[in-house]
């Protein structure tokens, strides 16, 4: 319509000024087709096994660290020390330290599936313990530690896990949710 309104002989400034039912500007505008981004992320949402990761990755992390503020909170009302609140976060911090190399390796050489779901029943099992023993502080603390060190075991194998569940000409996409 365009096109044939621009080669009629008429004005071009009747055109401008006035348009009828047949302008360009009573047309509905073209419908784009969608980025492929959006496409991607399309598929990326319907990819059953990468929204098992990321919603684990969503409820674990925060449960961790939910915990070890609790723990936090434990000890000051166990002790009212800030002494002994800083040797726990020492206790907590210590664990990536010693382990954080082995823990790549094991998630290399083991399988991932099997590393994610131990470590996760090691922390629950972690923390039924701890709900019994919440009154001692020396329990308190070695729990801390071998919670800071399992959770140090279940990152690298989280991590290592992102490219086996993103489909091809996914992974920049699944890396970066």
């Amino acid at each position: 319509n365009y096109f044939r309104m621009a080669n009629n002989t008429r004005n071009t400034q009747t055109l401008m000024t006035a348009p009828d039912s047949s302008s360009i500007l009573n047309q509905p505008l073209p419908v784009l087709p969608p980025e492929p981004s959006d496409i991607q992320r399309a598929r990326l949402t319907r990819n059953t096994r990468f929204l098992r990761l990321w919603l684990g990755q969503i409820f674990a992390h925060p449960a961790v660290h939910i915990v070890y503020f609790s723990l936090f909170l434990r000890i000051y009302d166990l002790t009212g020390s800030n002494f002994m609140v800083s040797i726990l976060l020492a206790i907590i911090s210590a664990a990536p330290i010693f382990f954080s190399s082995f823990a790549g390796v094991l998630a290399d050489h083991v399988n991932r599936k099997w590393i994610l779901f131990s470590t996760n029943l090691t922390r629950s099992v972690l923390m039924f313990f701890l709900f019994f023993l919440a009154d001692s502080i020396t329990a308190v603390m070695i729990a801390a530690f071998l919670l800071s060190t399992v959770s140090n075991i279940y990152k690298p194998a989280e991590n290592a896990s992102v490219h086996t569940v993103s489909a091809r000409g996914q992974l920049f996409l699944t890396n970066t949710v």
